[in-house]
């Protein structure tokens, strides 16, 4: 009998890339399917946002945190390089000051492959 074989962690979090961006911005979406980015307020529809991160997704624990990540415009996600002062400004507005060292303070964490690898199946599961 042959061993299934898993698929590696680059396409897991392909995969739960792909599919929680797209939850993130159909669940903002009104019901037209319209979406305000959360750093200059244009509004676009979701296929034409993106998912933006206030910390980098180079940490893998909050990746996929709701604290961490909002609808932005290709304009602000990437051109502008997630505008983080302004995403700062709105964070601390709607969870208060202290966001941002929690924020801060779980970049400390680190995931061993194991953990990364349950992380990334549970969010295609709850994506999916």
């Amino acid at each position: 009998m042959a061993i299934p074989i898993r698929p590696t962690i680059t396409k897991l979090k392909k995969k739960a890339d792909a599919l929680y961006s797209q939850k993130l911005r159909q669940t903002a979406a009104d019901k037209n399917g319209m979406v305000k980015c959360y750093t200059c307020s244009t509004i676009k529809h979701w296929k034409e946002m993106q998912c933006g991160h206030f910390v980098t997704r180079t940490y893998t624990n909050l990746r996929f945190d709701p604290r961490n990540t909002r609808p932005q415009c290709p304009g602000c996600n990437m051109f502008n390089q997630g505008r983080l002062d302004v995403f700062a400004t709105n964070l601390v507005r709607e969870y208060g000051i202290g966001i941002l060292k929690e924020l801060q303070e779980a970049k400390k964490v680190k995931l061993t492959p194991k953990q990364t690898r349950e992380l990334l199946e549970k969010v295609i599961a709850t994506c999916s």
